[in-house]
């Protein structure tokens, strides 16, 4: 009897000791079907996705891992959407878990939801938010809304913290998907365009874009202005979301002005870069302020709608840096330095008479230019970053700076 009753014991022991990991399991695989069909369908519709965790607006108030937006209210500037789904992370009682809630808002964004609905329970506390693809998409979504045109794939996997079960939720917006699943531009809003031949090193192969359609009811705010330039003569498109924070800017031809022999502009002067097309500049209207530019979300693509490669963002100064202002770059890749000729790197454009030791952090993300005195430019600032997906440019005016966006297309 011992012997037949420590054998059941022993298997009654074993049986009930898996019981809590398959009734884990079960569950776990109830939660993967429950969130994967509100989360292919979400994805789908989707016009805007962020991931990140404060996102401006959000419905609900919690823990963001996700949110994804659409339905535009008609006529609404800057653009606003009727419809946003958050997906949040609210800590189990147990402490030790959390549950994945989809919070959903139809009339606007609301710390009160139309509905929310436990999407799965048994989520780690430091569940990761979902990843996008490509790669500038996934950065751009990291730090506020951006568009999901261009968007391939969202990724979201999730091992339960009790079961270990785990499964992987993936979707495709339908701006973002064609029949070769490649990125889509919308049609150019915008051109890019030349200078003169000859008058700079790069000038049939650096085209500035043209900011003429500038509309400050979209670029400011916590919102930005989806820009599509076509590259003039060329098989390429370029787009981004453009953002304005503090002092005002407004479009402007280059030169930016002329007025030798005080303080004048030496871009578009000196046979430097002449000849720009349209308003390449970004001009602050009022003196003595300061001027933030932000583009995220850059993209390059071919006539096909494949992504370019061997590509660089230019940027530089398109006014004239004097005694008290300053400008900075800041780009997720390393800034490096354009030189003006093989003589001159930059000039005075960041110091005075001839060296350039107000320019620091060049072969860095941070490249800031200060001047100690006013004069007339023998040179101006002009960086390029490879392949960069982010791109701001603080001006900082006791007169009045200006600044500038090109392409560098691939060799």
């Amino acid at each position: 009897m011992p012997i037949v009753v420590g054998a059941l014991a022993l298997g009654l022991i074993s049986v009930l000791s898996i019981q809590s990991s398959v009734s884990g399991r079960l569950a776990d695989s109830g939660d993967a079907q429950n969130v994967s069909a509100h989360f292919v369908n979400d994805v789908q519709g989707a016009a805007q996705v962020t991931t990140s965790a404060n996102s401006n607006p959000q419905c609900g108030a919690g823990h963001q891992l996700m949110g994804l937006e659409w339905g535009p209210v008609p006529g609404s500037q800057p653009t606003t959407y009727q419809t946003i789904v958050s997906y949040t992370l609210v800590p189990n009682l147990n402490g030790l878990t959390s549950s994945l809630v989809r919070d959903l808002c139809t009339s606007g964004p609301s710390t009160n939801p139309t509905a929310s609905v436990t999407v799965a329970s048994d989520v780690p506390n430091t569940q990761a938010p979902p990843t996008l693809t490509p790669a500038s998409a996934n950065t751009a979504a990291q730090g506020t809304w951006t568009s999901t045109n261009g968007v391939t794939s969202i990724n979201f996997p999730i091992t339960g913290s009790s079961s270990k079960f785990s499964y992987a939720l993936q979707a495709v917006p339908a701006a973002g998907a064609n029949s070769n699943q490649l990125t889509t531009l919308t049609p150019p809003t915008t051109t890019c365009g030349f200078a003169t031949q000859d008058t700079g090193t790069y000038a049939s192969s650096l085209c500035f874009v043209d900011f003429t359609k500038y509309d400050p009811s979209q670029a400011t705010g916590s919102g930005c202005q989806e820009i599509s330039a076509g590259i003039t003569n060329t098989p390429f498109t370029m787009s981004f979301c453009l953002n304005v924070a503090g002092g005002a800017v407004a479009p402007a031809s280059i030169p930016t002005y002329t007025n030798p022999p005080t303080s004048e502009a030496y871009l578009g002067n000196n046979n430097f870069y002449t000849g720009i097309p349209g308003n390449p500049a970004f001009y602050q209207t009022q003196q003595g302020t300061t001027s933030v530019v932000t583009i995220t979300n850059i993209q390059v693509l071919d006539s096909n709608g494949k992504p370019a490669t061997g590509w660089g963002i230019v940027t530089g100064d398109a006014e004239s840096t004097d005694q008290g202002e300053s400008m900075t770059w800041t780009s997720d890749q390393v800034l490096s330095l354009i030189p003006n000729s093989p003589n001159s790197p930059i000039g005075n454009a960041c110091a005075a008479p001839v060296s350039p030791d107000g320019l620091t952090g060049v072969g860095t993300t941070t490249v800031t230019c200060s001047a100690t005195v006013s004069s007339d430019k023998t040179g101006t600032v002009m960086l390029e970053a490879s392949q960069p997906s982010k791109l701001s440019v603080q001006m900082v005016g006791t007169g009045l700076e200006a600044m500038f966006i090109g392409l560098l297309l691939p060799a």
